[in-house]
């Protein structure tokens, strides 16, 4: 693990930096800092659909990032873009690993 480990506001464990996603509220709304370069609190997680279910149950970006009622609508649209694309890397992977060519020619 790296020397200056990150906790997941999600699942609690820790974690290399290269394996969270910093979130930071700006205008009251939580954004995805992907670069981690907007000033102010941030809150990491990783990028799982499961974490961040845990940390809204639970209010966690609130308490981390020290605001009132985020607005959470570009964190859930960036975890369903981030879902959708491993679904389909996996569906092509798995095409690929079962030497079947996807567009069904010779």
């Amino acid at each position: 693990m790296s020397p200056n480990p990150r906790t997941c506001v999600g699942c609690r464990r820790k974690d290399v930096r290269k394996n969270l996603v910093r979130i930071a509220a700006r205008d009251s709304a939580a954004e995805v800092d992907e670069q981690a370069t907007i000033p102010g609190r941030g809150a990491w997680i990783h990028p799982d659909p499961g974490c961040l279910n845990r940390a809204n149950r639970a209010h966690a970006f609130e308490r981390a990032l020290r605001a009132q009622n985020l607005d959470m609508t570009k964190i859930g649209l960036w975890l369903e873009s981030i879902v959708s694309r491993d679904v389909h890397d996996g569906a092509s992977q798995e095409a690929k690993k079962a030497g079947r060519n996807p567009m069904g020619t010779r």
